[in-house]
């Protein structure tokens, strides 16, 4: 009898061991399959803002996946927005060109699922005429800050003493 009870209560041990076991197994189970249903994976997207002058303008853009090659090169719209999707997750560069202004340059990198917000600044080209204009008018304001010289004072005494 004391082998036989004590073998009902290792099999009834055991069982339950195997449902916590199966139960726990289930649990993560379920836990995977809704991480990757309801998780922000798989491809992104960049959302390109260019400005000149501190207004949206149109440009053309070019991006390319770093060790990946050309992935778009495009005009952005005449508020200067331009929008890439879906991209696969990673770094990326970014080109960004318009006439009278500096080309602009960056890298930028792209997770699962997200979206890269980018805004370029564009520079007045040098040896442009805006540039020009910018230079020369900068110049007027440095000089209509600087006081007058007094005649008064240039003029040599006539009697030295």
């Amino acid at each position: 009898m004391y082998n036989g009870a004590m073998s009902d209560k290792i099999q009834k041990i055991q069982v339950a061991i195997g449902i916590a076991v199966g139960l726990v197994t289930l649990v993560v189970g379920v836990t995977n399959a809704k991480n990757l249903l309801f998780s922000k994976k798989g491809p992104g997207a960049v959302s390109i803002q260019v400005r000149a002058d501190g207004k949206p303008a149109p440009a053309a853009v070019q991006i390319t996946k770093v060790q990946g090659g050309l992935v778009a090169n495009a005009q952005t719209g005449n508020d200067g927005s331009y929008e890439k999707k879906p991209l696969e997750p990673g770094n990326y560069g970014l080109k960004v060109e318009k006439a009278g202004y500096q080309p602009e340059t960056l890298l930028f990198a792209v997770e699962p699922g997200q979206t890269a917000e980018l805004t370029v600044a564009l520079k007045p080209a040098a040896g442009s005429i805006r540039s020009a204009l910018e230079e020369t008018s900068a110049s007027w304001i440095k000089q209509l800050g600087k006081p007058k010289p007094d005649p008064a004072q240039d003029s040599e005494p006539t009697n030295p003493p």
